[in-house]
């Protein structure tokens, strides 16, 4: 079920460290999130201003941020940003109605560890904010970067060049005319993909890529100049 009125309640059992903040300047929407934040046992504060939360929030270090890009004043990319250049700061989850590639893309190099697109079920929310205590993602791992790198060496060629072109920010259909493929058969290559990762969302495809600093590989899929599949 998709985040609205909130007719059941969550509970899970957590630290008192773990404060999630909402940045959404839909206030209907923001008290509903915060209602099943709070709901599942969070210390929740919510704001509509980016400008304010980076203010207020100066010398938060850790937690998770819920942080909406369709902001009136401040765009939620320029908090990226600003986040981006200090050197400890929430997990920030990106919440969006208007997602693509290129914009999940720039969100993840900004820091982002997830990425939500308005409507989303209850659960998928709660999963993504769970995720953000367990498994922090910020400073640079070795191990990770070696895990990651194991995971998609495992990925057939044309796999890794839809992975390419992810992280390079097409869509399935700028990929299907740089490979002459079909968008079908892009499609099945990218599920296919996903499934060899062991992940449902492309912020996790994402994440994957840049732990494995894949995106240092060359970025443009290989054009098939000899046949399209239909």
């Amino acid at each position: 079920m998709a985040i609205g009125i909130l007719a059941c309640v969550f509970i899970v059992t957590t630290s008192p460290a773990e404060r999630v903040h909402v940045v959404d300047d839909d206030p209907e929407f923001r008290r509903a999130i915060e209602l099943l934040l709070s709901s599942a046992g969070y210390a929740v504060s919510g704001s509509d201003d980016g400008d304010q939360f980076l203010t207020d929030d100066l010398p938060l270090q850790t937690g998770c941020l819920l942080l909406d890009l369709q902001l009136q004043r401040v765009h939620g990319m320029d908090v990226l940003e600003s986040l981006a250049k200090r050197k400890e700061g929430p997990q920030v989850i990106v919440i969006t109605g208007h997602a693509d590639v290129a914009v999940a893309v720039r969100s993840m190099k900004l820091g982002a560890r997830d990425l939500l697109q308005k409507p989303f079920p209850k659960k998928r929310l709660l999963d993504a904010v769970k995720a953000s205590f367990q498994t922090p993602v910020n400073k640079f791992s070795s191990d990770r970067m070696l895990a990651a790198q194991s995971r998609i060496a495992a990925l057939s060629k044309r796999e890794r060049e839809v992975l390419h072109g992810l992280v390079a920010g097409m869509s399935n259909k700028l990929l299907a005319y740089e490979m002459n493929r079909s968008i079908r058969t892009i499609e099945m290559h990218r599920a296919r993909m996903m499934d060899r990762l062991g992940v449902k969302t492309l912020a996790d495809v994402l994440q994957i890529a840049f732990d494995a600093q894949f995106t240092r590989e060359p970025t443009r899929p290989v054009r098939d100049e000899k046949r399209q599949s239909f």
